[in-house]
């Protein structure tokens, strides 16, 4: 069987395709940041749980991180919403039916989310009182959003590679795995690499505003939070190198000069990161910040190109059918802008009410 005819038809969509592909990567961007942020600044709050000693005790961590997991947790999935239903928009017909051929593993991520976030309120609750506690605790919460990922990654895969849904037909359950396509693992390596490297830089940024009456003990542990980002981009880096050569032939030669986009956004890539490497080497901490947002927004518009060559063939979003609302979505945009100023209205609260009890 063709494994074209598989693709279900699209529905219409409210505005020109292109607007709901730009939002969906700018929230998308948001989204991905503050996931990083959680999981690897979990990670490396793991870490210093375990071992207890030198830059990584429990006293370094004790203020701002551990309490405020959780609340960035919560910010990262209010702002997953709107990513995902921008790629629904576009590209649902698609979407829905890679989760589908995923369905059981797909649907269990809502539970395990819900499990991660209880125990991650736990760790944060008992980390004084009972240490052990706290450290399983932070152990499920980590192997629960490191589900998610697994899951998003494989679905993010599926959904462009309709031929992978011919696993289906012999697995109608809805349980087939999604690690079958070669850049899997690659890809998976470059996004957990990615999530160490920004926590490590967020608690860099958070020493950095922190212990201003000891100028010694915040520049040792802003130290500390470059190594980590420095270590960890490196790993991301090689990972993404052998990301690019397990692509197919043809979607690899678009990244090396068949397509002039697709090249140049990938050169811009690898001289940003590069920089943001040799930055954080330095020590230079609001350069590499800086640098960093540069390269968040390369790799996701190169994330975004690297979608069209592996759908070139079988669907142009161009060819979807505009049947306008636009007065629903500039509603949507004035809800969504009044959010985001309120999500950092809130932010300045919180951090505000953090130095006035450190005080």
């Amino acid at each position: 069987m063709e494994y074209t005819q598989w693709i279900p038809t699209p529905d219409t969509i409210p505005a020109p395709w292109w607007l709901f592909d730009v939002l969906g990567g700018l929230t998308f961007l948001l989204h991905i940041l503050l996931v990083n942020i959680v999981f690897g600044a979990g990670i490396v709050l793991l870490f210093s749980r375990i071992t207890g000693s030198g830059p990584f005790s429990e006293g370094t961590f004790s203020s701002g991180l551990k309490k405020g997991l959780p609340t960035v947790l919560a910010l990262a999935i209010t702002l997953g919403i709107a990513p995902l239903l921008f790629i629904q928009v576009v590209y649902g017909h698609f979407f829905y039916t890679s989760s589908i051929v995923i369905g059981q593993w797909w649907m269990i991520i809502i539970p395990f989310l819900m499990l991660g976030y209880a125990a991650l309120y736990l760790h944060q609750t008992q980390g004084h009182k009972r240490t052990t506690l706290a450290v399983l605790a932070l152990v499920f919460s980590l192997l629960m959003f490191l589900y998610l990922m697994v899951m998003w990654v494989g679905n993010v895969l599926l959904h462009m590679q309709p031929a992978l849904w011919a696993g289906y037909f012999a697995n109608a359950s809805g349980t087939l795995l999604p690690f079958f396509s070669a850049d899997y693992i690659p890809r998976f390596l470059h996004f957990l690499t990615a999530t160490i490297a920004v926590g490590g830089l967020a608690l860099a940024v958070i020493w950095w505003f922190r212990d201003k009456n000891n100028t010694e003990a915040r520049a040792r542990k802003v130290k500390t939070g470059m190594r980590i980002f420095a270590f960890a981009t490196i790993v991301q880096i090689l990972a993404g190198f052998w990301w690019l050569i397990a692509l197919p032939r043809e979607i690899m030669l678009d990244f090396m000069g068949q397509s002039m986009p697709h090249t140049i956004v990938l050169a811009i890539g690898v001289v940003l990161g590069l920089a943001v490497l040799v930055l954080s080497l330095l020590g230079k901490l609001w350069l590499t910040v800086w640098h960093l947002a540069g390269t968040l927004v390369v790799m996701v518009t190169m994330r975004w190109l690297l979608k069209q060559s592996y759908m070139a063939e079988i669907f142009d979003p161009g060819t979807l059918e505009v049947v306008p609302q636009y007065d629903v979505l500039a509603l949507f945009l004035v809800i969504f802008v009044v959010g985001l100023g309120t999500v950092y209205w809130m932010l300045k609260m919180i951090n505000r009410a953090g130095e006035g009890r450190a005080a």
